[in-house]
């Protein structure tokens, strides 16, 4: 049976945090995940999805360009 110093429940950013940290002060670390994928709800499913498809809306509509040049703004590519 493997032994472990600390027992961390949950890979979202607090779980993954304080598991690498206590690595880095050389702890045995389990990390228990109930998902399928590590990371937690705000990568995998939460803000930071939804953040970066709004980020590519507002690169490819041109919306940061609007704010440089003025509300008329026109692509030059055809």
């Amino acid at each position: 049976m493997q032994k472990f110093d600390m027992l961390v429940i949950g890979s979202g950013p607090g779980g993954q945090r304080a598991a690498v940290q206590a690595a880095k002060l050389g702890k045995a670390v389990a990390l228990i995940e109930k998902a399928r994928d590590l990371g937690g709800v705000s990568i995998n499913t939460g803000t930071l999805p939804s953040k970066t498809l709004r980020e590519a809306v507002v690169d490819l509509s041109g919306s940061r360009e609007r704010q440089l040049y003025g509300m008329v703004y026109r692509d030059n590519t055809v």
